[in-house]
């Protein structure tokens, strides 16, 4: 192996460290991370957000979504690409009691919320609060893999054998 590919492979290595040493971990597939945040534009608490994904499946799906308060939106990037921005909702304040459950929050609709696909691999993402009618706040952000369509074709065959099997007994 020539001394330039040994080189550029150890720039590479620094680079990705420089990138990550200052970045919060996040667990694939490990549930739900809250950030907070401060008045428009501001950086996520524990940005950036970094992980290393090489399979076995396909990629990986990156999940933002508010709480507490609605109206606040999200930009994420990767790098100086934007991946996602999470859509505006009516402000409604805080609807009875806080949701501080982002499971309800991201399934209710009335929070701002986004998901996009990511490609197995390292990913060094930060997320910015976009708008904010309440000056600052707290959020969830989530990284979970995606699974292979083998395994969903083979679910799927298995619950369309038991169904037939089922009917057969029944009818």
């Amino acid at each position: 192996m020539s001394k330039w590919k040994i080189g550029g492979g150890l720039f590479m290595l620094v680079l990705l460290f420089a990138f990550t040493a200052s970045a919060d971990p996040i667990v694939v597939g490990g549930g739900w991370v809250s950030f907070f945040f401060d008045g428009p534009l501001s950086e996520a608490s524990g940005n950036p957000y970094f992980w290393v994904y090489p399979g076995p499946q396909a990629g990986v799906i990156l999940t933002v979504t508010d709480g507490f308060c609605t109206g606040d939106t999200f930009k994420a990037f990767e790098g100086f690409s934007l991946l996602m921005t999470t859509p505006a909702v009516p402000i409604s304040g805080c609807p009875g009691p806080d949701i501080t459950d982002p499971d309800l929050a991201l399934a209710s609709g009335l929070y701002s919320s986004g998901s996009v696909f990511l490609a197995a691999g390292v990913h060094v993402i930060d997320i910015f609060m976009d708008l904010s009618p309440y000056g600052g706040g707290a959020a969830w952000v989530r990284v979970d893999p995606v699974p292979e369509p083998g395994t969903l074709l083979l679910l799927g065959t298995g619950l369309l054998a038991l169904g037939a099997k089922l009917r057969k007994r029944f009818t």
